[in-house]
């Protein structure tokens, strides 16, 4: 058992080490804000590939906290999608816009969050693909469903 547990040592060295790559601690390369954070400065620099990098592993990072909030995994899935129809790839934007939409359907309570406006934000951009890709009557549906969150922005967010 002890030689098995020193063959895996190299092993995590090397994990930690990756993860660790251009963070200034393991809790900062495990954390999805600082993966976050850094992925939509790429995606402000133009730097697409990057920012994908950062926002999958953000993502990604954000599913696994248990006490992390659905807001949060649904914004990421957001940005992900925001990303990839700027980066003029519809098929991977809307699957990301999809994942993002059914969290927020599934949280109801999120229209009273300050999360809402992340939500409207991909009804609107989800919007703009799906008649890009001649589907008006949809992209009419989620345009309404947009104006009504952002007509819940007039009202105090609730805890």
């Amino acid at each position: 058992m002890s030689k098995k547990r020193n063959q895996n040592t190299p092993l995590v060295l090397a994990l930690v080490v990756l993860a660790t790559a251009g963070c200034g601690s393991l809790q900062e390369a495990l954390s999805p804000q600082a993966h976050e954070s850094k992925g939509l400065s790429y995606l402000e620099k133009g730097d697409y590939v990057k920012a994908e990098e950062e926002l999958k592993l953000a993502a990604s990072l954000a599913a696994r906290e248990p006490q992390n909030r659905a807001g949060n995994v649904a914004r990421l899935q957001y940005e992900l999608g925001a990303l990839y129809l700027k980066n003029s790839k519809p098929g991977d934007a809307e699957e990301a816009f999809k994942r993002a939409l059914a969290i927020f359907n599934e949280n109801p309570k999120l229209v009273g969050s300050p999360d809402r406006k992340y939500w409207a934000q991909c009804l609107t951009d989800y919007a703009q693909l799906l008649r890009t890709t001649d589907r008006a009557s949809e992209a009419e549906v989620r345009e309404r469903q947009a104006k009504e969150i952002l007509d819940s922005l007039a009202q105090p967010a609730q805890p």
